[in-house]
């Protein structure tokens, strides 16, 4: 199967938070990797493939204790910000990630930040430039 590939150019790719109600603040980046020409919609407007990555950490609060697992841990705060990244093809791509769930695992990794478990999908907009 050939794929038509696209290049493309990063102009704002930014860290995004969410203040979470145990005092981390989760950080999320969602990376493009790839953008495809699929073909064309019925208005003839080009229809992409993309292809990304979600990038995760924590920043812990000065007295941080570890907690025990915690499913849907509520939001209190959140800084998101859209990416974007313009094709060879004169289209530009915003993206942004739509948080659903976050998890709390009650396991630490060897640094000793808490794991949590995102569930994040790309909200993605397209414009001709």
């Amino acid at each position: 199967m050939s794929r038509n590939y696209l290049d493309f150019d990063t102009k704002k790719e930014l860290w995004n938070s969410y203040l979470l109600k145990d005092g981390v603040t989760l950080i999320l980046k969602i990376v493009l990797i790839n953008v495809t020409l699929e073909g064309k919609d019925q208005l003839g407007n080009p229809q992409f493939g993309f292809q990304f990555n979600s990038v995760v950490g924590t920043r812990l609060p000065q007295e941080w204790k570890p907690l025990p697992k915690e499913e849907d841990i509520q939001i209190d705060k959140i800084n998101d910000y859209w990416n974007e990244y313009t094709t060879n093809n004169g289209y530009l791509i915003k993206i942004k990630p739509i948080v659903s769930q976050i998890t709390r695992t009650g396991v630490n990794d060897p640094m000793g930040n808490p794991i949590y478990i995102t569930q994040a999908q790309p909200m993605v907009k397209t414009s001709k430039i």
